[in-house]
């Protein structure tokens, strides 16, 4: 049988290391910690897009309304967000129509607040707007009466809106509530 070589090792002379204070606990934790949030910092920058640049500015684009509070001023241009709006000289974010109908033509007014508006998208992504594709030509000529952060029932109830839409009220069909009085549906 062979033999193994005897191996000695010298006795460890070092005194025991103490433990480390609390203090030094917590700012070895909290180092760590920053170190951590800057990396998910940096890592979000490169890959995650930059926030949309808000060029939107509310008092190029709304009036006050001393009945409804703000409405859409005018021929105004401006964005929503970072989007272009253009309203048109009857106060809608659409394009420009004859205010009067004309025999035959078929109107539906989309009342309501910033999602019918289309607050943050073109006008060709609002809901009416798809609403007016999917109608094709059934119903060619189409206006919304919404602004951003107006209530339905102040558009509806106020004389503003009754001058806009100077015919007499129709009775339009909801699905929620049956038949109501709709003062801007036979002109909008």
């Amino acid at each position: 049988m062979g033999s193994f070589p005897v191996v000695y090792t010298a006795p460890d002379l070092r005194a025991p290391r103490a433990p480390l204070p609390l203090r030094k606990k917590a700012l070895f934790t909290a180092a760590i910690g920053v170190v951590g949030l800057l990396t998910i910092e940096l890592a979000a920058r490169v890959l995650v897009p930059a926030p949309l640049e808000w060029r939107e500015h509310p008092s190029r684009i709304l009036q006050f309304d001393a009945v409804r509070g703000w409405s859409l001023r005018p021929n105004a241009q401006d964005f929503t967000v970072d989007k272009p709006v253009r309203v048109n000289a009857a106060g809608f974010r659409d394009r420009e129509f004859p205010v009067a109908r004309a025999p035959g033509v078929a109107r539906i007014a989309c009342v309501g607040d910033s999602y019918t508006y289309g607050w943050g998208v073109e006008l060709d992504a609002s809901y009416p707007k798809q609403l007016e594709r999917r109608l094709g030509g059934q119903a060619p000529s189409r206006c919304s009466t919404s602004e951003s952060s107006a209530t339905t029932r102040s558009r509806l109830s106020t004389r503003s809106a009754r001058a806009r839409c100077p015919t007499s009220p129709t009775s339009c069909s909801t699905p929620s509530t049956g038949t109501t009085s709709c003062p801007c549906a036979p002109s909008c």
